[in-house]
């Protein structure tokens, strides 16, 4: 509504119109709003939500405070302030006037062309004298120690090759790329010394199979005693190894053992033919504590007599798969899957891979590359022939693609070793189709549910039984334990789709019956275990070691200086180089010389290679080669 003031009205003057009453102010020459009745506010002071319906025109006013009051800006939320552009004065700006305000300087952003979105976020400090700001290429500012001038300082970027961590002595690699200075450990085919035979027991042992428990870095070794089923626990010291007290299982007569360790669960599982139970196939789940290991129940899985059984884990299923001959079932080759579920394990439907007359001699593996499970048979009733085929696990069952055939005749005591660092996997057997039953091996791929293989290779010329193999984690070999008279082991490594092997090693003198073998990855160590028929039969194990050297990447030549900040593997890192100053070092004392080590550390002391460093300025400061 509209109210009618009074052109000369006095001081005190009052009118009242929809529902507020004016009061006339001689001094200011104001109609103030004195009070109301209904809507309306004497105040903005008292409105404590305020909203505006529209733009706010300061109308050349400013926004001030009170009382050294501060003036606040808190968007709801994730909300921030936005300092707008226009057509004007270009991209939006912010200006930090002088206390006088007759001058100032403007942070602006940069213009629409540029398309640029992006946070700059401060360190945490404000660095030391001298420092700058620099960005890690994502936004992170941080301080930084600029190069000297007029030394010959200056940075070089180049692509990581590994990760850098801030003041890493830095070679660059024959492609450009750069590293940390480190050392490795280099493997060759060749061996230590076999360390010496250790018996686990003195009463005679035979079917043994050996499993390492990655949980508690111990070797699990299971076996047959007395008619009765045992396990034992091992620990790798060098190329030594020393046992705890063997634990009953099964005090039935066991065969066909095979042990394999769940590494989701942490347990070991044992399958065996229970002779004391109409030989039935059975597993038990063993809990390693210490130096002794503690069983569940027993579960039986095939009801039939249960013969040539092999066994793997399956890590992206988390199962257990078991394969074996099912004689109740015309001798059918049959796999199943298990699930371990604390102490005990539970079974799927068994499912038939082959439907010869027979089926023995089983060898199973999971190919971790591909998450598949890789089985190996000789098919009896069609010439003995080496086969393989390639398994999908599905919840609670396991199905295989078409069987490829890897050798033809009689293939005899195949073993399967995947090779992760080639993403390959290795058959390896005797060749019982020569006539001289050849060590032989040959190299698989897989692609699907398929599999394709390489040409043979022979690794022994000699009548060669009793195989087994596992992967060398660290050295990325194939390893292999055999009898060839006596016992022997041979590393190979895989190229392509062949396989080439090093010198064997004797470690026994007697025929290593009942063979089995594991690779202990804490220790980098193989132990095979045996039937000592020199020895009254006793079960024996003896630890081997690869040859190893310690490598480094460091040569005469190849060092340029020090990383400027931590850089993932396959970024754009800056290296400081010559003349600069690194500020990323502890514990130098300034005017010392400093040589880089082989690994990557810092010292007074020249090593071999001899590499100049640089020279210390402070305790965290080197000049790099200065």
């Amino acid at each position: 509504m509209a109210v009618n003031f009074t052109d000369s009205p006095s001081n005190g003057a009052t009118i009242t119109a929809g529902g507020r009453t004016y009061t006339y102010n001689s001094t200011t020459g104001v109609w103030d709003i004195t009070s109301t009745t209904g809507a309306g506010i004497t105040s903005v002071v008292i409105d404590t939500t305020p909203q505006l319906g529209g733009a706010l025109d300061v109308n050349g006013k400013d926004i001030v405070s009170t009382s050294n009051g501060d003036i606040e800006l808190d968007p709801n939320g994730s909300g921030v302030v936005v300092f707008k552009g226009n057509a004007t004065k270009g991209a939006g700006q912010f200006k930090l006037n002088c206390e006088q305000n007759s001058h100032g300087i403007t942070i602006k952003g940069p213009p629409h062309s540029a398309a640029a979105s992006y946070t700059l976020t401060l360190p945490n400090n404000d660095g030391d004298a001298d420092q700058v700001l620099k960005t890690d290429g994502s936004g992170n500012l941080s301080w930084t120690t600029p190069a000297s001038g007029g030394g010959g300082g200056g940075t070089l970027t180049a692509v990581a090759s590994g990760t850098l961590a801030n003041g890493d002595m830095v070679v660059v690699n024959s492609n450009g790329t750069v590293s940390a200075v480190a050392q490795t450990t280099g493997y060759s085919s060749n061996w230590n010394t076999a360390g010496s035979a250790t018996v686990f027991n003195t009463t005679g042992s035979t079917y043994h199979s050996a499993t390492f428990d990655s949980n508690s870095n111990k070797v699990v070794v299971a076996y047959n005693k007395s008619a009765s089923g045992y396990a034992i626990v091992g620990t790798v010291s060098g190329t030594s190894i020393s046992f705890g007290t063997a634990v009953q299982f099964d005090t039935s007569s066991v065969d066909y053992i095979n042990a394999i360790f769940d590494s989701n669960s942490n347990k070991v599982v044992i399958g065996y033919r229970d002779g004391g139970n109409s030989y039935k196939g059975t597993a038990i789940v063993g809990t390693v504590s210490g130096t002794s290991i503690s069983f569940g129940t027993p579960v039986v899985f095939e009801n039939g007599n249960t013969i040539e059984l092999a066994a793997t884990f399956d890590s992206n299923s988390n199962k257990v798969v078991f394969s074996y001959k099912d004689d109740a079932n015309s001798s059918y080759g049959t796999a199943i899957v298990g699930t371990v579920s604390g102490t005990s394990i539970s079974f799927g439907t068994a499912v038939v891979f082959y439907s010869g007359a027979s089926s023995s001699r089983h060898a199973l593996e999971f190919d971790s590359t591909n998450n598949k499970v890789i089985l190996a048979y000789r098919a009896g009733s069609h010439g003995g022939d080496g086969r393989a085929l390639v398994g999908t696990v599905s919840g609670t069952s396991i199905s295989f693609g078409s069987y490829t055939t890897f050798h033809t005749g009689n293939a005899d005591f195949p073993q399967i070793v995947h090779d992760s660092s080639n993403n390959k996997t290795v058959f390896i057997y005797t060749d019982y189709a020569s006539g001289n039953y050849e060590g032989t091996a040959i190299v698989g791929t897989v692609s699907g549910t398929s599999i394709s293989f390489g040409s043979p290779v022979q690794f022994s010329t000699a009548a060669t039984f009793n195989f087994s193999a596992h992967f060398h984690s660290d050295a990325n070999k194939i390893i292999l334990g055999y009898r060839a008279g006596t016992g022997y082991a041979i590393a190979g490594t895989v190229s392509g789709t062949s396989i080439s092997f090093g010198t064997p090693v004797f470690y026994s003198s007697s025929a290593v019956i009942y063979h089995a073998g594991v690779f202990d990855s804490s220790q980098n160590k193989s132990v095979f275990v045996y039937y000592d028929n020199l020895n009254s039969g006793r079960g024996t194990a003896n630890v081997l070691g690869l040859t190893s050297t310690t490598v480094t990447n460091l040569t005469a030549n190849n060092y340029i200086g020090i990383s400027d900040a931590a850089y993932a593997n396959s970024a754009t890192a800056t290296i400081q180089v010559v003349g600069s100053i690194d500020d990323a070092q502890s514990g130098l004392t300034a005017g010392q010389s400093y040589y880089v080590q082989s690994d990557g550390t810092l010292s007074t002391t020249a090593d071999s290679p001899s590499v100049f460093a640089g020279t210390a300025v402070s305790a965290t400061k080197l000049i790099v080669k200065g």
